[in-house]
């Protein structure tokens, strides 16, 4: 959460009255953050490591009763399938499935308990149309959206709402190296609708709603925030 859409979707959620904890595996990121935030409490942890995970979940509830959890952390590793090498899926399995597992088992239950909660998950576009080079981040972000509609009906009848945002072509750190070709920026802006690449804030919206209380009869659902690209 210390950069990009998690960074977007934890200051608005701060904003709006929620008492947040940012993760990162990157402190200096996270702090610089936190120095912008008043009042944002963050922890560092690399989501690669088991161990790390497990200790996030302890520590995070240790902060008091979590009551929306944003699964936001991914790796994507840009490659031909073919050349992919077995630790960089390692890496991505880890990080982009694993962690998010670990991490609802750890904190849903309570939400379950107390009778209120709020699950959303960052997927992809690419879940429906994945891009050659990114196969298993692609399959990954598919396998995490069908864990959470599949929870989403164990855990409606308990007020816990799980969800996934789907973002299109949002102009983050990840994306600038692609982007900075203003041909391949050209082309893919020709392809959307509103004729501009997306903001991290442009996801904003959509979170807010889907983690507060307006968003209760909302769940397991797939929301698309593209500019209208895949349609």
């Amino acid at each position: 959460a210390a950069q990009g859409i998690g960074a977007a979707i934890a200051v608005a959620l701060h904003g709006a009255g929620a008492q947040v904890v940012a993760h990162d595996r990157d402190g200096d990121r996270l702090r610089e953050l936190q120095s912008q935030t008043p009042g944002l409490a963050v922890q560092v942890a690399d989501l690669a490591r088991p161990e790390e995970v497990s200790r996030l979940g302890t520590n995070v509830s240790g902060e008091g009763a979590v009551d929306i959890l944003v699964l936001c952390a991914s790796v994507q590793r840009r490659r031909p399938w073919k050349e992919a090498l077995v630790e960089d899926a390692d890496v991505e399995l880890a990080v982009n499935f694993e962690a998010s597992r670990a991490l609802l088992s750890h904190l849903v239950p309570p939400m379950a308990k107390r009778g209120w909660g709020r699950v959303l998950a960052i997927g992809s576009v690419q879940e429906l149309a994945p891009r050659p080079d990114m196969l298993v981040y692609a399959a990954l972000k598919a396998a995490q959206t069908n864990l959470i509609i599949g929870l989403a009906k164990e855990l409606a009848p308990r007020g816990v709402t799980c969800n996934v945002l789907a973002p299109g072509v949002i102009e983050t750190s990840r994306n600038s190296e692609a982007l900075q070709d203003e041909r391949y920026r050209r082309q893919v802006i020709s392809m959307i609708p509103t004729g501009r690449l997306g903001l991290p804030q442009d996801c904003t919206g959509t979170a807010l709603l889907l983690c507060s209380e307006a968003g209760a009869y909302i769940t397991g659902q797939r929301f698309v925030v593209d500019g209208g690209m895949t349609a």
